[in-house]
């Protein structure tokens, strides 16, 4: 897939796809959720998530489980993604696990790294609704620390607080980030 059409102006490593899945595969993929056992959800302090195809732990080992059939078969989603070219380099050569996010109307998270237990990319579906997006950046004699060792877990690192890049993640669509933007920045 040739994602120079959608690379996002003035980054190397973010994409932004519009209408990745249709209206009918998001009220189906809507459904599907809502009639996820409440069992399934992990209720965190201020949102609740569900986490499909696996889960990794605190060792950073992925505990493999089969994808819900809605995610291979209609609208076969891990298909999807892994011809999108992004996943070749990755161990798997498609995601490997799902993390389903809810945020209601005022919620969000805050900056965050995701880590090295993760292949450098990260492919977010918005559905139900748009949001936004933020990339940020640890200050100048952060970024130096971060550079010499991505992914190093620095106590006391201070976040700019101004967002080196935002986008309206429009619903239905799809924004991929990695390189740099995944290893050496934060999202929220």
């Amino acid at each position: 897939m040739d994602f120079s059409q959608y690379r996002v102006p003035g980054q190397d490593s973010t994409y932004y796809l519009p209408d990745f899945v249709t209206q009918e595969e998001e009220d189906y993929l809507l459904r599907k959720i809502s009639e996820t056992p409440r069992q399934r959800w992990k209720q965190l302090a201020n949102r609740r998530l569900q986490l499909w195809g696996g889960e990794i732990t605190s060792t950073n080992v992925l505990f493999s489980q089969a994808m819900p059939p809605f995610l291979n078969v209609y609208p076969d989603l891990i298909s999807r993604l892994r011809n999108t070219g992004v996943f070749t380099s990755s161990p798997h050569g498609a995601p490997n696990h799902i993390i389903l996010n809810e945020y209601l109307p005022g919620q969000g998270i805050m900056p965050h790294e995701d880590g090295p237990a993760y292949h450098p990319v990260v492919a977010t579906i918005s559905l139900g609704s748009h949001s936004v997006f933020h990339y940020y950046q640890y200050t100048t004699a952060d970024m130096e620390i971060q550079e010499s060792s991505p992914h190093s877990l620095v106590e006391g690192r201070t976040i700019d607080p101004k967002p080196i890049l935002s986008l309206v993640l429009e619903r239905r669509s799809l924004v991929i980030s990695r390189g740099p933007m995944y290893t050496s920045h934060l999202h929220g």
